[in-house]
């Protein structure tokens, strides 16, 4: 699950691709957090400082990439709603133009 995870993230994050991101995202919050936080919680591993402890900074880790990662998506989406505004007004004035030659022959 977490090779699935990562991979999502860093296609997402390098090809720009939203459901890629959205998936890591998805499956950070709803999968990997819960399960994190009940291996820190459990009984059987508060015996043990070491894992205690490596249990502790994975699941900071891993807050710190929901909340970094939250606000990148929406910066993301953002961006490609203003890039394909930008496309369709490019292709209305397109339109326009060759209408207006087309009326003026």
């Amino acid at each position: 699950m977490e090779i699935i995870r990562l991979y999502l993230g860093h296609t997402g994050n390098l090809m720009s691709a939203i459901p890629s991101f959205a998936g890591f995202l998805i499956l950070s919050f709803l999968i990997q957090l819960p399960l994190q936080i009940y291996l820190l919680i459990a009984t059987h591993t508060l015996r043990h400082l070491l894992a205690t402890v490596v249990q502790s900074v994975t699941t900071g880790l891993l807050v710190l990439q929901i909340l970094v990662g939250v606000p990148a998506m929406r910066k993301l989406s953002a961006f490609r709603r203003k890039q394909f505004q930008m496309q369709r007004w490019q292709y209305m004035d397109q339109r326009v133009t060759a209408k207006r030659v087309a009326d003026e022959q």
